[in-house]
């Protein structure tokens, strides 16, 4: 028993044949789909999806989906009409998922010796050195409150020494480096009752020190910080309220919650806000502590396409050339690159030599970050919550009678960099202290300008540790010393 005959692309066909046929045209609309898949986490799944230039699992799933309808109704549409021979879609179906499978295993083999024929990367492991580097032993932070700031957990005191940020145990087998950039910090930190690095009451301070590492006192004792020396140059108690690793808008929420919990005890007239270049834009700006964030899912089906996506993305060939992780040995290397390698010793971060300031390390992130454009911090997703954070304290100052002079730091890259040799490229201007100096200036605050006000000794005289992005000693006096000068001239009455 037969089904009556039908036509597919004008030939007479059965019911088996239009069984195979729509299975054809399944298999043809797969492999669109999947090349559409393809192209899509090449372009555009990894990027930032809140800036519009991304796009997220779901929204790559959907395209497959929709490609593969699309594709099966016009091609099943195109097919009935006899605008394609049976062959034409039958070859298609063959060729684009073999071609799109053989893409993939390419993908995976390319990626493979790209990995394999790297050299492999130098023995910086701490854990069989003997030596602690910065931040290893520093008080750890904690929340509060379920607002996004953190203090240092209280009544700590450690006494230890350390190596700078940069340290990692190849340097020491570099007699350069281990000469000329490494030192060791001894360093005593006492954290008080209320988490902060001070020993004394709150009680009828006028001025404040508000900022993350470098108001802390990063590798620096108390009395040699710039907080400390601040102080004595004043003749007045100045209150340190640095906590690491802090952004403007958890810095913000720290000073809320002071002039709140110590009311009288803080008759605050004067905040000093240190702004540091470095990671201040990048740094956290959400309002709410992570623990009491909803809860960000780590399995079920998004998790699971994020996965999937994240890997086939990160094996893609155009992947390796775009992070240039395949160079051949024919590209240049960076500049930053020719400068990995110190007597013969592989190194993670590069250093660079100055006739007038010696050898100094910089941290690669700071290298790049020194170069780029305006655009970055125009359109960075954190820049409306910056502008908005500078709003919200000018309108908090306001409202609690103190004035702000917001300081301004440079990162090393941006204050030395120019005086070393074979230095990458700078910006032309320093876009991201501009953009404060700016909101400063829009909110009525007051400004001190470290990369103006240090730039003629930084040809001179290194003011950063050579093994770490923080201000050395020199650093800190010539920070206090500029920043008192400053409050000299004001009316803080």
């Amino acid at each position: 028993m037969s089904s009556d005959p039908s036509t597919v692309s004008g030939i007479p066909c059965d019911a088996a044949c239009r069984s195979r046929t729509r299975l054809i045209l399944c298999v043809c609309s797969a492999g669109l789909a999947g090349v559409a898949g393809y192209v899509a986490i090449a372009g555009w799944y990894g990027n930032d999806v809140s800036q519009g230039d991304g796009l997220s699992a779901p929204a790559i799933l959907a395209i497959v989906c929709l490609t593969f309808v699309a594709s099966l109704v016009v091609l099943g549409k195109a097919e009935k009409r006899g605008r394609f021979a049976r062959e034409v879609i039958g070859g298609l179906a063959l060729a684009l998922p073999v071609s799109l499978f053989g893409l993939v295993c390419f993908d995976a083999a390319f990626a493979m010796y790209i990995e394999r024929s790297a050299p492999p990367p130098p023995p910086d492991d701490r854990d069989f050195g003997g030596f602690l580097a910065g931040g290893e032993f520093y008080p750890p932070l904690y929340y509060p409150t379920q607002r996004n700031f953190r203090l240092h957990k209280p009544g700590v005191s450690v006494t230890f020494r350390h190596y700078g940020d940069y340290f990692a145990t190849a340097m020491l087998q570099s007699k350069t480096l281990r000469t000329e950039v490494l030192s060791l910090k001894q360093v005593d930190i006492t954290i008080d009752e209320n988490g902060l690095r001070e020993n004394r009451p709150f009680k009828g301070a006028r001025i404040a020190a508000l900022g993350d590492s470098f108001t802390f006192g990063w590798a620096m004792s108390a009395e040699r910080g710039w907080v400390g020396q601040l102080e004595r140059r004043l003749g007045e108690r100045v209150v340190n309220l640095g906590a690491h690793d802090s952004s403007p808008k958890q810095e913000l929420e720290l000073i809320k919650y002071f002039v709140d919990k110590q009311g009288n005890d803080l008759p605050l007239k004067l905040l000093v806000w240190q702004i540091y270049e470095g990671n201040d834009l990048e740094d956290s700006y959400e309002d709410i502590a992570p623990a009491h964030r909803p809860r960000k899912w780590k399995r079920g089906f998004v998790p699971l396409l994020d996965g999937i996506f994240a890997t086939l993305k990160d094996n893609m060939a155009v992947e390796q050339f775009r992070l240039h992780r395949a160079d051949f040995g024919g590209a240049p290397a960076s500049r930053a690159d020719r400068h990995l390698v110190v007597d013969g010793v592989p190194q993670e971060v590069p250093s660079f030599h100055s006739d007038s300031l010696g050898t100094s390390a910089f941290l690669a992130y700071h290298l790049e970050q020194a170069g780029r454009p305006l655009s970055y911090v125009m359109e960075h997703e954190n820049r409306p919550r910056l502008d908005d954070t500078f709003a919200e304290m000018a309108r908090f100052s306001r409202e609690r009678g103190f004035r702000v002079i917001v300081v301004l730091v440079p990162t090393s890259a941006r204050l030395h960099g120019r005086h070393f040799d074979d230095f990458p490229a700078l910006s032309e201007a320093p876009h991201f202290l501009d953009h404060v100096n700016a909101l400063a200036a829009k909110h009525g605050m007051e400004r001190v300008n470290l990369l103006d006000l240090f730039a003629e000794k930084a040809g001179t005289k290194l003011l950063h540790f050579r093994d770490d992005d923080h201000w050395n000693e020199d650093g800190h006096a010539l920070a206090a010393e500029v920043i008192a000068r400053h409050i000299r001239g004001m009316d803080t009455r």
